[in-house]
């Protein structure tokens, strides 16, 4: 209406009512935008949720669509109060219209925080702490934990919770990507191998066979190598591939070793000399088990203690402090770490990672002439030969490596020469027995010339 017309109803008004009267009106309108804005600000609380949700079950269409769309129009803030009308009990065409306000608002409040999020803002996100804690807080990280809740919103949704809840999230996480490694042909993301590491990294989180096997199948089947390309990503990568590493069950020992070996990771040098200590340990128990048994026989039936033949006995050690035998859960995994492959993985690892200091977790092995691998067949001039590595060449190898030897000039004549960091075992096994006598000579010398803390021999 325009100013001009309104100021003369107005004067009419006071013309033929009086002055009072036209005050009356004017508060009494003044009052019903009062209350308009009264109500409008009142959009929210528990009153207007349960009128609107009342309304849901109108028999009218009409009623229902246009108390959903108010209830929408109250936006995230009223999500609280609806969810607690829709647990209190509702009729089923309530339930189901009020679950998708609910649902609508959420997905809208989300994205929301989501932008907020991905702009570096400080958002609470279910999972962010404890993922931001283990990998770090940068724009890649972020984006990658906006996949993470995409692709696997329950499961990082409990990763903030305790002990139990990251165990909940892990089974969830397994019941999740398991099938889709079995039925579907494509390459998994790896996004599902970093999200199904972030609650192991809790170690109150029970790994059990199911577990590593998931971890190993990821790692084998899913492009690892981009990961590790990735200037943000492989260092995150490879922390939560260590923390696996680290509490992985000792029967993928060997297997371990070698994913430690080629990604470099820290956990190297302890798995093999918690491997090298365990095996040690168990066969100082059987030798004495065995000892004992003899002991009851009569002299005569009484085995030597070494081959009298051998002209190049170990140099005794001094009598080891007496230990509680192995039991539980380390005499379990010292039975699974007894296998020569994964001895000899150990022995390749301290070799590469170890210092002079830790020589002594090898010298036990020097004698120990089980195969470490498969036989190698070299084809010659005249037919072929076969290439024999035990587990008492690695050893040797080992030692000769870790006090700054040269392979090849120790008597190892398939190694390549010059410095090296390792070896492969091909290289340190023999197609006789003169040459490995021979090599087994020098590094008993040089270990009785070492005595109890072997020292780099001089040039």
């Amino acid at each position: 209406m325009p100013r001009v017309f309104h100021g003369r109803i107005v004067l009419l008004l006071i013309l033929a009512l009086g002055w009072d009267s036209v005050m009356l009106w004017d508060s009494a309108t003044s009052c019903d935008a009062q209350d308009a804005v009264s109500e409008k600000e009142s959009v929210g609380d528990e009153d207007s949720v349960n009128r609107l949700v009342n309304r849901l079950r109108s028999d009218s269409f009409v009623v229902r669509e246009q108390a959903m769309s108010e209830l929408y129009d109250m936006g995230a803030p009223a999500i609280g109060l609806m969810r607690e009308r829709l647990a209190a009990g509702l009729d089923p065409e309530s339930t189901h219209r009020l679950s998708e306000v609910i649902r609508r608002l959420a997905e809208k409040d989300l994205n929301t925080l989501l932008d907020q999020f991905l702009s570096g803002e400080d958002v609470s996100l279910d999972g962010w702490k404890w993922t931001s804690e283990r990998l770090g807080d940068n724009n890649v990280i972020r984006d990658t934990f906006v996949l993470m809740m995409q692709h696997f919103p329950e499961a990082v949704a409990l990763l903030d919770n305790d002990s139990r809840g990251r165990s909940q999230a892990l089974q969830l996480l397994i019941a999740k990507i398991k099938p889709s490694l079995a039925f579907d042909g494509k390459a998994p993301s790896p996004v599902a191998c970093l999200v199904l590491l972030l609650p192991i990294m809790d170690k109150d989180v029970p790994i059990t066979k199911e577990v590593d096997e998931m971890v190993l199948l990821l790692m084998k089947r899913f492009d690892q190598q981009r990961l590790l390309e990735d200037k943000t990503l492989s260092e995150p990568y490879r922390f939560l591939i260590n923390g696996w590493a680290m509490r992985s069950s000792p029967g993928y020992r060997a297997t371990v070793l070698q994913i430690a070996l080629q990604l470099e990771l820290s956990c190297e040098l302890d798995l093999a000399i918690n491997t090298l200590e365990l095996v040690t340990r168990l066969n100082e128990e059987l030798a004495l088990a065995a000892k004992d048994k003899d002991s009851s026989k009569p002299d005569d039936q009484v085995p030597a203690s070494h081959d009298p033949n051998d002209s190049n006995p170990i140099p005794e050690k001094p009598p080891a402090v007496k230990r509680e035998p192995l039991k539980g859960n380390n005499l379990i995994a010292a039975t699974q770490l007894n296998q020569t492959f994964t001895i000899a993985c150990a022995l390749q690892a301290l070799a590469r990672r170890g210092s002079i200091r830790q020589v002594e977790f090898a010298v036990p092995f020097l004698e120990d002439t089980r195969a470490a691998t498969s036989d190698l067949i070299v084809p010659m001039d005249f037919g072929t030969n076969r290439i024999r590595t035990e587990v008492g060449d690695v050893a040797a190898a080992t030692i000769a490596m870790m006090s700054g030897l040269d392979l090849n000039e120790v008597g190892f004549e398939l190694a390549q020469p010059g410095p090296r960091d390792s070896f492969s075992f091909g290289e340190v096994g023999f197609m006789g027995d003169e040459g490995r006598a021979a090599v087994k000579k020098r590094i008993i010398e040089l270990i009785s010339d070492q005595g109890e803390k072997p020292q780099p021999l001089p040039d």
